[in-house]
């Protein structure tokens, strides 16, 4: 089987499900996979670990220049003599459309469609303005245009599926429900969780939507009444105001020296802190487009061996605490979250009891390789289109 794929990541990505399914485990099946798209260190074609690479530095001139840079690109491989029996694409409308125009050409391929973040959504509800407006509403349009004639739409949480099926009832089983989760190989050599000697960690985006204001409130609150916690941060907002915004709050609350934000660190690196970390702190907004997110991070520190402190009100995020008893259930408040560091941090039996049955529930039930073995089966059962 020949796969294409046109990611929303540049090239060579390190986002959990494009490393751990489409680099990793979908080759492993025999799956010979192609990745189309930009990349700001490598270009022109190239194998590496048994995946295909056609990369293109990105035009300047923003979003619409790589839109129309894309389509530009994409027209020779449409027309030349590569052939794919499908083409798998995430999130982004215009590599969407792109797969819509490979299945038009090429009727006996399989298109598939994975949505991970309701992009969108999210830039309409926190207020765009201007140009991100004017492309959100144009996503949307392209989205709901195109997404009907898709072979499979993968959505990552059950939440999204459903209000997925409601904009698109005549779908039915071509929606599917297909969680991110981990690649057991890269858990391997955790300490063990007494010998762990950073106490607690967040990792993520750090966009003003996800308020992690909230965050350093709490760990002021903890460090007021049980103290000392140092929390390490690794992660970036896209928009470097954000982090601006942020550092300003930690340092009118006077937590320099114990909200350490360290910035954005490569995604291997950030794996192997993990497995050097007692708790990981997973504090999400309920609200807005977090609520249909797969918690990748939550399943990340898992995996590692951390006892979670999670956030309560997204419903795959509270299943899998639940189910597992990896950690800590709390609602998204300073007063919440300090108690739940406090249940985690002054038990450390508890945490790591708590740490071991998250990590095997993980192992368990969101392993990449059975990810990857579900798409390959519903990207060639021809039945199910």
């Amino acid at each position: 089987m020949r796969l294409l794929v046109i990611t929303d990541k540049l090239l060579p990505s390190d986002h959990s499900f494009v490393q751990g399914v489409l680099q990793t485990a979908l080759p492993a099946l025999g799956v010979e996979v192609t990745f189309f798209g930009f990349s700001h260190t490598r270009h022109g074609r190239w194998g590496e670990g048994g995946v295909r690479y056609r990369a293109f530095r990105p035009w300047p001139g923003g979003v619409a220049a790589e839109a129309l840079q894309l389509v530009a690109r994409f027209v020779p491989l449409l027309l030349g003599r590569a052939r794919y029996d499908a083409v798998f694409t995430r999130n982004d409308p215009v590599a969407l459309l792109l797969g819509r125009l490979y299945r038009a050409r090429h009727r006996r391929a399989r298109h598939a469609h994975q949505i991970s973040f309701l992009h969108a959504e999210g830039l309409l509800a926190q207020g765009a303005r201007g140009g991100a407006r004017l492309k959100a509403y144009g996503d949307l349009l392209l989205r709901n245009a195109l997404l009907p004639g898709v072979d499979r739409v993968f959505a990552v949480s059950a939440q999204m599926a459903r209000d997925l099926r409601r904009r698109h009832p005549r779908m039915g089983a071509r929606l599917d429900h297909l969680p991110l989760g981990v690649l057991p190989a890269d858990f391997e050599g955790a300490l063990p969780y007494e010998a762990r000697p950073i106490e607690a960690a967040y990792v993520g985006t750090l966009g003003a939507a996800r308020r992690l204001e909230v965050v350093v409130e709490a760990v002021a609150r903890y460090n007021a009444d049980h103290g000392p916690l140092t929390l390490h941060v690794w992660g970036a907002s896209h928009d470097p105001q954000d982090d601006e915004a942020l550092r300003g709050h930690v340092a009118r609350l006077g937590m320099q020296q114990r909200v350490l934000l360290l910035g954005r660190l490569p995604r291997a690196e950030v794996l192997e802190r993990l497995k050097r970390t007692q708790v990981g702190l997973c504090a999400i907004p309920p609200e807005g487009v977090f609520v249909h997110s797969s918690p990748t991070k939550l399943m990340e520190d898992m995996a590692a061996g951390c006892c979670v402190v999670a956030t309560s009100g997204i419903d795959d995020q509270e299943r899998i605490v639940r189910e597992s008893g990896g950690g800590v259930l709390v609602a998204f408040t300073p007063e919440a979250i300090a108690a739940g560091l406090r249940r985690a941090l002054g038990d450390p039996t508890f945490a790591a009891r708590a740490a071991a049955r998250g990590r095997a529930y993980i192992l368990e039930h969101r392993d990449y390789a059975a990810m990857a073995r579900k798409v390959k089966r519903l990207l060639l059962d021809r039945e199910g289109a």
